[in-house]
């Protein structure tokens, strides 16, 4: 989809500015503090629901206001979609497309897929494997339903192993409990790898085939060495750090990692 229309209320220094995009490139110019970036975020933030340069909303409201309100028109083959999201100082979101409230994100993330280059960005080479993660995981969900999916149940099942190894820490629960999502885990992890394996075959064949268009002297290459291969192994994995994991309140290998 393209963008052929952006309003934006209370958003970052932006009282109330309606912007009208034409087809081809567009090219945003200003002074320093005049919104430039604002308006990129807004656009982001209709494409995935949140900004690209912070995970607090709250700092996307206009000081002395308590929400902000972003529209965008869409085009597609001919055919307008609006998307709202409106953000209150209390820490509720609501984004309706088309006038119809969604309750997950994951329907808005695929609609209208965006690439950011920013200073931000560039933690991707020069900070730590988290920062890797996130970008992979992030690309690799906007092409892909099912690895959107299979991430997503993912950390839900971390999210409650964590849980249960801080009780176990405190002595609040007992280790057969923690065997439970143990296995659940291991499962959706095993998937989870094997997804993210055939995902990156495909992007590093992408950009071979791109790079071959630049400069055919320079060779481009990533390698994915996946820290489980079934989730037996991952299971058994598991079990030998299970104390050491308790003793951190998280677990401490996985895809995650």
């Amino acid at each position: 989809m393209a963008i052929s229309q952006i309003t934006l209320s209370s958003f970052r220094n932006h009282d109330q500015k309606t912007l009208e995009i034409n087809e081809g490139i567009t090219v945003i110019w200003g002074e320093n503090g005049s919104g430039k970036t604002s308006l990129l975020e807004a656009i982001h933030t209709l494409s995935y629901g949140k900004s690209f340069k912070t995970s607090r909303q709250k700092e996307l409201i206009k000081n002395g206001t308590v929400s902000y309100v972003v529209r965008g028109v869409f085009v597609k083959s001919g055919n307008n979609e609006t998307i709202d999201t409106e953000y209150w100082i209390k820490g509720i979101q609501k984004t309706k497309i088309n006038g119809k409230l969604i309750n997950n994100r994951k329907e808005q993330i695929r609609r209208n897929p965006v690439v950011i280059l920013s200073p931000e960005e560039q933690e991707i080479t020069k900070g730590g494997p988290a920062e890797r993660r996130r970008f992979f995981d992030r690309v690799f969900s906007v092409v892909s339903k099912d690895y959107l999916n299979t991430l997503q149940t993912y950390i839900k099942i971390l999210k409650q192993r964590n849980a249960l190894l801080i009780r176990a820490r405190d002595g609040k629960t007992q280790n057969g409990e923690i065997l439970i999502w143990d296995k659940q885990l291991a499962t959706v992890a095993s998937s989870l790898c094997a997804q993210r394996k055939a995902m990156f075959e495909e992007f590093v064949s992408a950009l071979n085939y791109l790079q071959t268009h630049y400069e055919e002297d320079v060779q481009i290459g990533i390698k994915y060495k996946p820290n489980l291969k079934d989730s037996d192994k991952y299971l058994d994995l598991l079990s030998k750090t299970r104390d050491a994991d308790v003793s951190l309140g998280r677990t401490t290998r996985g895809p995650h990692k």
